[in-house]
């Protein structure tokens, strides 16, 4: 068994994606990528893929954190290839490295977020401007 931490990007083409529908965009590409993959045990197995944090829909993300536990330890560089290989436009692994299995969960580690918003010149047309937010609740 071995843990691998891997820092993903989330671009601009999938920041509409709700957390949920993200993460079944990344069982696909794992899956594609044909990566020895552990699942859960139990009647309903579910792969042991894990986030730092829940994105927000409308966020994109220029680094990322998740864990993916694997069966077998393969090198960090092949499962890059392999995941980038069949990912969709806006999505990419960055960089990874395997774990102690004792290492603390992502979410329970602090959290640190770094948040760039744009917003149009004066007189400039709210929806004219690709990626501005045009309402805040």
């Amino acid at each position: 068994m071995a843990r691998l931490r891997l820092a993903i990007k989330k671009d601009n083409a999938l920041q509409f994606l709700s957390h949920l529908d993200f993460a079944r965009a990344v069982r696909l590409i794992v899956i594609r990528a044909d990566l020895p993959v552990l699942y859960s045990e139990g009647f309903n197995p579910h792969m042991k893929l894990s986030f730092a944090s829940a994105l927000g829909v409308g966020v994109a993300a220029d680094e990322e954190f998740m864990d993916l536990e694997l069966a077998k330890e393969i090198p960090v560089d092949d499962v890059m290839a392999r995941m980038n290989e069949k990912s969709p436009l806006g999505f990419a692994v960055l960089c990874g490295k395997y774990i102690d299995q004792k290492a603390p969960k992502l979410m329970a580690g602090g959290q640190l977020c770094r948040l760039y918003l744009t917003r149009p010149r004066d007189g400039e047309d709210y929806g004219k401007r690709p990626g501005t937010v045009i309402t805040v609740i």
